[in-house]
């Protein structure tokens, strides 16, 4: 069910992703999510590697640790947590890292309606949404 939590959100995502025009959005790279995954490590290994990069247009971040992961994020983990954001915050963003987790990305489906450049290793899970017939640089970066 945690795929389609959102479903009743989705009636109004035309209305939000036309409520902010391309030439408005942020130019940043913007992520939340949590620490689910195999052992976590792929998003683990993200957040870190840019968690202290310094680059302003990249804002990526769990808005969670899991408590199975918690042993594998590095000391403090404060600072690699931010605030999570709602869908209709993050369509402010032009750019959106889509990650896998234990599956497939649960956002992936409504970032590929929303406006705003996908940015994503090629996809290894496959739902109904065919992830696996999407094009890279067509449909994702």
């Amino acid at each position: 069910m945690r795929h389609y939590k959102h479903v009743n959100r989705m009636i109004w995502l035309p209305f939000w992703y036309r409520q902010t025009r391309w030439e408005h959005k942020k130019d940043t790279l913007i992520w939340r999510g949590t620490t689910t995954g195999v052992n976590g490590r792929d998003r683990i290994r993200i957040i870190q590697q840019y968690i202290d990069s310094n680059v302003e247009d990249i804002d990526v971040a769990f808005d969670a640790i899991t408590k199975e992961q918690q042993s594998k994020v590095p000391s403090p983990q404060a600072k690699y947590v931010r605030p999570s954001l709602t869908i209709r915050e993050l369509l402010r963003y032009k750019y959106l890292l889509s990650l896998e987790g234990n599956d497939v990305s649960s956002g992936l489906k409504w970032m590929l309606y929303s406006n705003s450049v996908v940015l994503m290793p090629k996809p290894y899970y496959v739902s109904f949404a065919m992830e696996d017939n999407l094009v890279p640089f067509y449909h994702y970066i």
